[in-house]
């Protein structure tokens, strides 16, 4: 199963599928035909029940999501027409978590790394139909400079090139 349920302080649910991504709320009046339709009993709640089929927490039983799943990571394996990339702007930090597994080190991205990456892009990009970097570190925001910068020159190679430019920042949140 692939659904999980919460229950928020207001006492609703929510409910996300982990297969499609959708996520919904569902009353407390409505949790009871949530019961009912998840043990196949007699539906009272045909929205519910059809909102349940829309964000696929309901399927048909001849579907297998093991074998779905499956695909997708081989789909995603071999494909192509996308490139990922973690770049590692800094190993720096200015926190000490102690979860943390990252070495601190005061190394930051030099200038020749930066061109580096961009000769890779500028490459790549044309054929590719999306870019996406995940900018990491210790903490990334100790680079915004290079950060912005890269970011600039990517969006740029991307437009260019027709190719989507998608980032994702993982961060301590201090510097926001």
């Amino acid at each position: 199963n692939y659904n999980f349920f919460f229950e928020r302080e207001n006492k609703d649910y929510l409910a996300f599928n982990a297969i499609s991504g959708a996520l919904i709320g569902i009353k407390r009046k409505d949790y009871e035909n949530l019961q009912n339709i998840i043990s196949g009993k007699i539906v009272k709640n045909k929205a519910l029940f059809n909102t349940l089929l829309r964000g696929r927490f309901l399927i048909d039983e001849k579907i297998d999501e093991i074998k779905i799943l499956k695909v997708r990571n081989l789909i995603s394996r071999f494909r192509t027409d996308k490139l990922g990339l973690v770049v590692i702007t800094t190993f720096n930090c200015n926190f000490r978590c102690v979860y943390c597994y990252e070495e601190k080190k005061n190394v930051v991205m030099k200038p020749a790394i930066m061109n580096s990456l961009l000769k890779l892009i500028q490459k790549a990009a044309p054929k590719k139909r999306r870019i996406r970097i995940v900018w990491f570190g210790g903490e990334p925001l100790l680079c915004f400079d290079q950060i912005s910068f890269l970011s600039k020159k990517i969006k740029r190679i991307c437009k260019n090139a027709n190719c989507e430019y998608k980032s994702v920042l993982v961060t301590n949140g201090f510097y926001f």
